[in-house]
């Protein structure tokens, strides 16, 4: 069988291990401090890193049959996510997860190419509000606020 798209292959292979890393690291992060409220400190890793895996798999999947290419640059994209991936893990601290995956969303689809002002403000706040209000209503748990900490105090 001839592999119709490589890229996307690619990219699904690496999002596959990527996930089964995050899963077999997460599964060290047992906290002794757990109070049994809410999900344990490794179920939210582990859940990530099964769905990057059917994703990745999905991705695969499709590469294999699907015969459109993509106009998306991988070899442009990949280095500079990494970075943002970066200053996004680096920054959690002092910015907070709301502005700090605002910023990465906004920069993420910059690069893939948005240029419309309300969807590079709109959609990234929608969704880090949404992932937001999500885990700590729904999982119970407490994402960095960085320098909105005084909200919850």
């Amino acid at each position: 069988m001839k592999l119709k798209n490589r890229t996307d292959l690619a990219v699904a292979v690496i999002a596959v291990l990527f996930g089964i890393g995050l899963y077999y690291l997460s599964s060290q992060l047992a906290s002794p401090f757990s109070m049994g409220v809410g999900m344990p400190s490794e179920g939210y890793p582990q859940l990530l890193g099964i769905l990057m895996v059917i994703i990745g798999l999905i991705i695969a999947i499709e590469s294999m049959f699907n015969s459109k290419t993509s106009s998306f640059s991988v070899s442009r994209f990949l280095p500079l996510s990494f970075i943002l991936f970066a200053l996004f893990t680096y920054n959690l601290d002092s910015l907070g997860f709301i502005f700090s995956c605002t910023i990465l969303l906004c920069a993420i689809m910059l690069l893939a190419g948005e240029r419309n002002k309300f969807r590079l403000f709109a959609i990234p706040s929608g969704l880090t509000v949404f992932v937001f209000t999500l885990v700590y209503l729904g999982f119970n748990i407490i994402l960095p606020l960085g320098f909105l900490n005084f909200l919850y105090e």
